[in-house]
């Protein structure tokens, strides 16, 4: 069994500027591949251990399967999908941990991502070369995938 990390924050996300220090409220910077990422705390309902994914049945390659946490299953989309390098689960790094998205829909979408680099608080610098992400962009993205496949 995973273990579990609660990140509970309700509402949504704002803009952020690569770079910037987030002035409004704490953002989760996470690892894929040699690229860094940040998003709202907002936008994320919770963090688990990547561990044992049930197959989805004709899912396209870039979803790796589900995941059941906090009483649901979660569609697991492949985050190494959105940089173009080989799947996660083919080079499974040790951190590597799922992100329990909150999207407009209440969709039960979650991100495999490398390694999570820490929660900078309201007015602490990011990384300069964090790209913001938004978890209803992802959900569009997963969708259009799902209609591909």
């Amino acid at each position: 069994m995973s273990e579990h990390v609660q990140v509970q924050v309700q509402g949504q996300g704002s803009e952020q500027v690569q770079g910037q220090a987030r002035s409004d409220e704490s953002a989760l910077v996470f690892l894929i591949g040699p690229s860094a990422f940040e998003i709202s705390v907002s936008c994320v309902r919770g963090v688990i251990e990547y561990g044992q994914l049930a197959p989805i049945p004709l899912a396209p390659s870039a979803m790796l399967g589900a995941v059941a946490a906090q009483g649901e299953a979660w569609a697991v989309l492949d985050g190494r999908y959105l940089v173009g390098t080989a799947r996660i689960d083919e080079c499974l790094l040790p951190g590597a941990m799922i992100l329990l998205l909150n999207t407009a829909e209440d969709a039960r979408l979650a991100m495999a991502v490398d390694q999570i680099e820490g929660v900078f608080a309201p007015g602490m610098p990011l990384r300069a070369s964090a790209v913001s992400l938004k978890p209803d962009a992802l959900l569009s993205k997963a969708s259009a995938l799902a209609e591909g496949a």
